[in-house]
This record gives C-alpha cells, sequence and structure tokens, in this order.
C-alpha cells in the first residue's frame, strides 16, 4: 500500500501508538452510519447433519423461531436505533453471556430447539466486501451461529454461520485526548 493511501475499509492507525485499527472493537468510539436488518431467507438447511440420501434437514422454523424471540428483536431494535450515534464499540455486541467454550460467541440462553444457537458480531474482511460497500468506514455482521461439522469427536467442536441478521456501517473514532 502506497503510504498515505486508505485501504478499502478505512480503518486507521492509532494515534497514539500506531497500532493499526482493523476491527470495529479496536476502535474507543464508533460513529454507527447505518444499520440494515437483513431477512431470514425462505428456507435454511441445516448443513451438517448427516442424511444417507434425500435433502439436507430444514431447520427454518428453528432459525425463524430463534431470530422471533423477544429479546433478540430487542436487540435488533437497539442496533437499529443507534444510527447516527457516537457509541462505545462494546454497547453494539448482542446483551448474552459469552460462551464459555466458544469465547467469541455469545449464546442465546434457552433455545427453544434442539441446537444451540450463538450470535457474533465480526467485520467483514475486505475480500468480503462488494462495491457497494467501499466507503469510508467499517462493514460488521451480526451473524447467527450454530453447530458445525463437528460436535466434539475429533478436535472438539464447532460452530459455524447460519445467516447474516443485520449489517453495521461505522466509522472508527478517537477520543479527542488521542488526537495528536
Amino acid at each position: 500500500m502506497v503510504e498515505g493511501e486508505r485501504k478499502l475499509t478505512g480503518h486507521d492507525n492509532c494515534p497514539s501508538c500506531g497500532k493499526e485499527m482493523t476491527v470495529m472493537q479496536d476502535y474507543p468510539l464508533v460513529d454507527v452510519a447505518g444499520v440494515t436488518i437483513l431477512d431470514v431467507p425462505e428456507e435454511v438447511a441445516d448443513r451438517f447433519t448427516y442424511t444417507e440420501s434425500g435433502p439436507l434437514p430444514n431447520i427454518t422454523d428453528e432459525v425463524k423461531g430463534t431470530v422471533a424471540r423477544d429479546d433478540l428483536q430487542k436487540y435488533l431494535e437497539t442496533l437499529r436505533e443507534s444510527v447516527g450515534n457516537l457509541l462505545d464499540p462494546k454497547s453494539i455486541l448482542p446483551p448474552f453471556q459469552l460462551d464459555n467454550y466458544f469465547s467469541y460467541a455469545y449464546r442465546i440462553p434457552d433455545s427453544i430447539t434442539e441446537l444451540p444457537y450463538y450470535l457474533i458480531v465480526r467485520d467483514l474482511e475486505e475480500t468480503e466486501l462488494s462495491w457497494r460497500d467501499q466507503r469510508d468506514g467499517g462493514v460488521a455482521v451480526v451473524q447467527l451461529w450454530s453447530r458445525g461439522p463437528n460436535m466434539g469427536s475429533a478436535g472438539g467442536p464447532t460452530i459455524t454461520p447460519v445467516l447474516d441478521l443485520a449489517e453495521i456501517q461505522y466509522k472508527g473514532q478517537f477520543l479527542p485526548g488521542e488526537i495528536k
């Protein structure tokens, strides 16, 4: 990258220590420019349930039931209301407890289904951004995750994305005293 050139996502370096700010959580403050709540698709298949023949099990009703929960809808509404505000990035994280095993995932409590579900907030990589996302700032996505292909036998359990629930467009900000 040429000196002075901004990356596609517009991330900065810390004015105090020079650390590259690569994700929303690196910034002391974020200006929430936009939030898009995404629809649940017509059909969601469980990609990791083995079947000898036939289609993969349909988990659409489970997913829709999970997404319709009052606590999850309240969280999504809080995200929607955050547009135009300067916030601590921690306030954008899900209101659920971090999982004991998957320390980056917020387990949705008291699941009404047999599958455990989690929320993960992660920044999109530059390679995941489309031409419409080429803006000054970053894009984080709130994802619903569930069991992965390995639930414990060979190397420990895994989880994998089921679908994206929301996109958060943001611009990282520094505290006034940090800028030199």
